[in-house]
């Protein structure tokens, strides 16, 4: 049996879920898509649920990555860990013809082993000569004017979601030959929370990155 995944960003002591209806809409819209039937309601109430005083976090980390695993019958388990950023410095082009990743499966194993594969600290990969998104995030480019994120990414993740619905991102085709046309890329998911982005060098298939705050 495939679990599906949901990492959810859980800000505490209020529990608070900045992209929860994102969530939702995406558990249930998988579960119809794959078996016909959305018996997963109230992801809200089995998160809080969930936790437990003593997983707090000793450092004071008040940002959690909730782990939500679920199937046909409904959620499978629920895991819990402290948010630690990932450090990145550079990207490499990474091809991914093959892959299918329409649905957030827990193993990835096809993504995972291209990224161990790469000297990189992340890949950027892409199909047909088309930009598609990182082992972890979507993405979106700048450049000058208006932020382009991939119209076809592997995954359409939930931040993407929200993103298009502020109108803060607008969707166009980006061949990695077109890399040049841009200065600018942000890197986001559910955990990260956007506010950052990278001025990018692209050489040789490799992009250094140098990270700013907005």
């Amino acid at each position: 049996m495939q679990l599906l995944l949901e990492s959810i960003r859980v800000e505490l002591p209020d529990f608070e879920m900045p992209l929860l209806p994102f969530h939702q809409q995406r558990i249930q819209k998988t579960q119809m898509e794959l078996w016909g039937t959305a018996n997963i309601k109230d992801i809200q109430k089995a998160i809080k649920g969930s936790f437990r005083p003593e997983m707090h976090s000793v450092d004071g980390n008040n940002i959690y990555k909730c782990r939500l695993l679920y199937h046909q019958s409904g959620i499978h388990d629920i895991q819990w860990q402290p948010y630690v950023e990932r450090q990145l410095y550079s990207l490499q082009l990474t091809p991914a013809e093959s892959l299918e990743y329409p649905y957030k499966y827990a193993i990835r194993s096809g993504i995972d082993s291209l990224k161990n594969s790469s000297s990189a600290d992340d890949i950027l990969m892409h199909r047909n000569d088309l930009i598609t998104d990182t082992s972890y995030a979507n993405v979106a480019f700048y450049n000058g004017k208006d932020w382009i994120t991939p119209s076809r990414p592997l995954l359409l993740g939930v931040k993407r979601a929200e993103l298009f619905e502020q109108k803060k991102i607008r969707a166009a085709e980006i061949s990695t030959g077109q890399l040049g046309d841009f200065s600018e890329i942000k890197l986001f998911n559910a955990m990260i929370s956007a506010n950052y982005q990278y001025r990018f060098d692209a050489q040789s298939g490799l992009l250094q990155l140098q990270k700013f705050m907005l």
